[in-house]
């Protein structure tokens, strides 16, 4: 135990780790000074640069390379939603850890697709 004491005061050294579980008791106990330790998980993507309406430019020029793709009206759904913001003004896209506009866009293709694409819907008769 003192030896996963000793690792962990030695590891809250540097700012970029993030620290957890044991650290936390021994914040708690004034064994670990909180300035030095971070105790709770990060966003650890960087914080939005630029107005609102220029990172939505931006991220609309983005999705627009992919016109001829897919259709635009989907392309219009999914910017729609991933640019939803929050009373900060950060969008929905922003606040993920990881982003791939490409492998998005193929995983709301796949998933929006019409109910004659899927099988199962072949069996239900239609009113």
């Amino acid at each position: 135990m003192d030896n996963l004491r000793r690792l962990i005061l030695e590891l809250s050294k540097y700012p970029d780790l993030v620290v957890k579980g044991m650290a936390k008791e021994m914040v708690k106990a004034g064994e670990l000074p909180k300035d030095n330790l971070l105790v709770k998980i990060k966003d650890r993507r960087p914080k939005p640069t630029g107005t609102y309406e220029d990172r939505e430019k931006a991220f609309k020029d983005e999705v627009a390379e992919f016109r001829d793709k897919y259709p635009i009206a989907m392309l219009r759904e999914f910017v729609d939603y991933w640019t939803e913001k929050d009373n900060n003004g950060v969008m929905l896209f922003e606040k993920k850890t990881t982003w791939e506009t490409s492998r998005r866009l193929a995983r709301w293709a796949k998933n929006n697709r019409t109910t004659n694409d899927n099988p199962i819907n072949s069996f239900i008769r239609p009113l």
